[in-house]
């Protein structure tokens, strides 16, 4: 017995000695690769020592001449970044400016004594982060609003020498805890237009109205405004955005013209983004759709079916005003509930 048991004690010693020698090769292995993981300081950001390290596998490398603060803007990539007080954040970065699309914390802003202020505060703080040369001027709060979680969600629009910067706006969204979760959005940098117009606001009408060619007048709920247009964040145009009306048929035509030139700069068929409700019944049956009861601005004395539309306008307001998203494939589309 006593060799049989001399034997296996050998045989034990032996497979432990092989797991040891590979948990030690794993250990020095992984001392290697960490330490040769190249770490890309893409950008100090004056006192803050506002960082971006870039991770080495498959993100791009800053090149010289990008924004500071990000990488390459010629790829969307997403890095940890560190922030004005050494908080810590995960990027990713808007492939055409190079501003941060999206950021999550959690994060905790310089404390100024308010949401407003808070939001504010910490552009502030990451100015060079997001490009910004004076966030109060160039930051217009939109929208505030809370919801079932205690979280707190705030829009702030992007203006140009008091212009509004269409379709530019920064969300942040706070904790109940007063922390800052995510901050996303839009934000154009290196905006540098004339703010002052040649044409009218007459005359951009006007020109709106012959390039339609068809029964539509200026909208009296969207009047023209003057806004900033940034099509691809890399121009900038000073345009009156008109909008057309037609009850029948239905029209709501958004026209930007060029406020210097007088140009139509672009132009897009709004009810084909718009939120367009449809609400059936499908009659305790088992085709569907079925029977409409409600449409868009309608409504139903079938409390059921009221309370669906109702839901179904509230979910696509709040991903509309939280995320900027229009329909599920953010291209649009008919907003389709059934019910028995």
């Amino acid at each position: 017995m006593w060799p049989s048991k001399a034997r296996q004690y050998k045989s034990i010693k032996a497979i432990l000695a092989v797991i040891l020698a590979v948990a030690i090769a794993w250990f020095f292995h992984g001392i290697s690769f960490v330490s040769s993981a190249p770490e890309e300081i893409a950008g100090i950001a004056g006192p803050g020592a506002v960082v971006s390290s870039v991770p080495s596998h498959g993100a791009a490398e800053s090149s010289p001449g990008a924004p500071l603060g990000s990488p390459d803007t010629g790829k969307e990539t997403t890095s940890g970044s560190t922030l004005a007080g050494g908080q810590m954040a995960q990027i990713r970065w808007d492939a055409d400016t190079g501003v941060p699309a999206f950021l999550t914390g959690p994060l905790t802003p310089p404390d100024a004594g308010g949401i407003v202020s808070d939001a504010l505060a910490f552009f502030a703080a990451n100015k060079d982060v997001f490009h910004m040369t004076d966030p109060a001027f160039e930051l217009s709060v939109k929208r505030q609003q809370g919801d079932a979680l205690g979280m707190t969600h705030l829009q702030m629009s992007q203006m140009y020498k008091g212009v509004p910067v269409f379709g530019a706006q920064m969300s942040v969204h706070f904790l109940p805890d007063g922390r800052i979760q995510t901050v996303n959005g839009n934000y154009v940098p290196g905006i540098g237009v004339s703010v002052e117009p040649d044409i009218t606001v007459d005359a951009a009408a006007a020109t709106a109205l012959e390039d339609f060619q068809a029964a539509a007048t200026p909208s009296s709920f969207e009047p023209p405004q003057l806004v900033v247009l940034t099509p691809g964040g890399t121009q900038s145009l000073l345009t009156w955005k008109v909008t057309l009306m037609n009850e029948d048929p239905p029209v709501r035509m958004v026209y930007f013209i060029d406020a210097h030139s007088g140009e139509v700069v672009s132009r897009y068929d709004a009810l084909e983004a718009a939120r367009n409700r449809l609400t059936y019944t499908a009659g305790n049956g088992t085709i569907i759709p079925g029977t409409l009861l409600i449409s868009e601005g309608g409504s139903s004395g079938d409390s059921v079916a009221q309370t669906v539309h109702n839901n179904t306008g509230a979910t696509y307001d709040y991903y509309k005003n939280t995320f900027g998203r229009d329909r599920f494939k953010n291209e649009g589309a008919k907003l389709a509930s059934s019910g028995q």
